[in-house]
């Protein structure tokens, strides 16, 4: 190796070779170092849409999250979007890109590395509360500001729980526990702020990449921040929202329910190619979502006043109807997620009462959703799902007491209608017998226990009138000294069989 003195040729290299490494640190040290703290205005006469991310992944989904960012890279457009991103990982669930913690916010570039961020870093704010309104609200006026545009659209990606709760953050600063999520009202007053600090009235599009957040609750309230919404009734699956899939088209496309549909129509094909048939979402006109509301609470207003008399065939017929959380969420208390399909709820109160009081509004209400869908996906599995949920607690035990302030239903019949439900089941509800129970041998003579795979069996009598699921728990002893245990169900409802068909 030579370690003469360089040419003066190579020493003007060096020289512009250090001078470039220079302005390289430079620019790594002037990110900033708050959520809202993203530089001056970069207007740009080619940028159609500036598309928001908030991306809260302090918790299991920091991998899914981080996957999500780089596919989003991969699928930049060269000009007419930029996505700015405000991120938050966490520490233990995924170690690529260099294992950061804490919350960063970029611009994202086009870029096919799938295992490094390598977009324009334009804060390092260390660990912030995602689940603080103040976090998103500032965060969303600042991008907003500094990269003004034509159209505007709102991504939030994490878990979510329909209105109780999302973007749950576990390493929260500040907050009880190191823990904290947005509520409804949180998410929209922190939209709402940022918004109004840059000057914008909506969004054109607001995206929720969460489970169950297409629920008429959430759409009523988030028509305040947003003209267009894409939400799950369904839980989500691991695959998330195709939303790169359709990022190429926004830009050179301003309409958003053109661009809302297009997603929903990706959705479909990823469910068909992953063989998943349990999903649904909606594209949904928020212009046009107070009519929904309306046409629920005047049906809800008619089964309230008849509710004496048909509390049983109520609770039976909500209890059956399309959920998204399993048939035995009721055991979770008040922790139930407790969202079923909307219109399904009332056509099968409709479908098992012999004088159903609320069949035109019943009608009313099916058009006025139709009205309000844009564009909806339902997989194989969710063929009784309409396009729009609605919390519907199945016992008192379920409901949350927060629901009339949260959810903004102080003032709805649906809400009194679950409440007098309640309170008719509490009042009326008798325990049911069990008696004569038996168990056989594959002889079919009595026996004391029962051989798994024999073909032994047992019999018993239920007495009771208000009996809508029935658990039977099998234990046996195993050679270690614990127990095995077989959950076995039984459906006690006329037209199971139906409704078996019919899903």
């Amino acid at each position: 190796m030579n370690h003469s003195i360089p040419s003066a040729r190579r020493g003007r290299e060096w020289v512009l070779g250090f001078g470039l490494l220079l302005l390289a640190a430079s620019m790594a040290t002037a990110a900033g170092q708050a959520v809202d703290d993203l530089g001056k205005p970069r207007p740009s006469a080619d940028r159609t849409w500036t598309i928001v991310m908030y991306f809260c992944g302090d918790n299991n989904l920091e991998d899914e999250l981080l996957a999500d960012l780089n596919e989003f890279e991969a699928a930049m457009p060269d000009k007419g979007v930029d996505v700015i991103v405000l991120m938050d990982r966490a520490k233990g669930f995924t170690e690529e890109d260099g294992d950061w913690t804490g919350a960063r916010v970029y611009r994202l570039r086009p870029d096919k590395d799938l295992k490094k961020l390598n977009s324009e870093l334009l804060a390092d704010c260390g660990e912030v509360n995602m689940g603080d309104a103040a976090t998103l609200s500032k965060f969303v006026g600042a991008a907003l500001k500094a990269f003004p545009a034509k159209r505007y659209s709102m991504i939030m990606s994490d878990h979510g729980a329909g209105w109780p709760d999302n973007s749950n953050d576990s390493d929260a600063p500040g907050s009880k526990d190191n823990y904290d999520e947005l509520t409804l009202p949180e998410t929209v007053a922190g939209l709402a702020g940022g918004l109004k600090a840059a000057g914008i009235a909506k969004f054109d599009l607001l995206t929720f990449d969460m489970c169950l957040m297409g629920q008429v609750e959430v759409a009523v309230a988030c028509r305040e921040v947003a003209g267009v919404m894409l939400g799950l009734e369904s839980l989500g699956p691991g695959f998330g929202l195709p939303l790169e899939d359709v990022l190429g088209e926004f830009a050179a496309q301003t309409d958003t329910s053109k661009l809302a549909a297009r997603v929903v129509e990706r959705f479909g094909e990823s469910c068909k190619r992953y063989g998943d048939t349990r999903r649904q979402l909606s594209a949904l006109n928020l212009d046009k979502v107070l009519p929904v509301r309306d046409a629920l609470n005047a049906a809800a207003a008619k089964l309230l006043a008849a509710a004496d008399g048909q509390w049983a065939t109520y609770s039976r017929s909500l209890f059956f109807s399309e959920t998204y959380n399993g048939r035995v969420e009721y055991r979770r208390g008040p922790y139930a997620k407790a969202s079923f399909d909307m219109i399904d709820i009332l056509s099968r109160c409709q479908a098992n009462s012999k004088d159903f009081p609320a069949g035109a509004e019943l009608e009313t209400l099916k058009a006025a959703v139709k009205e309000c869908l844009i564009a909806s996906y339902r997989g194989a599995d969710r063929k009784l799902s309409s396009g729009l949920s609605v919390y519907a607690p199945v016992r008192g035990d379920n409901m949350r007491s927060a629901y009339a302030d949260q959810a903004g239903t102080k003032d709805w019949a649906w809400r009194e209608f679950l409440e007098k439900l309640h309170a008719l089941q509490k009042a009326r509800g008798q325990r049911p017998k069990v008696a004569n129970g038996k168990v056989f041998g594959p002889d079919n003579q009595p026996a004391k226990g029962i051989v798994p795979l024999t073909g032994g069996y047992c019999t018993f009598d239920l007495e009771g009138t208000n009996v809508l699921w029935l658990t039977l728990d099998f234990c046996a002893k195993v050679p270690d000294g614990s127990y095995a245990v077989l959950f076995k169900t039984f459906h006690v409802a006329p037209g199971m069989g139906r409704r078996k068909e019919e899903t």
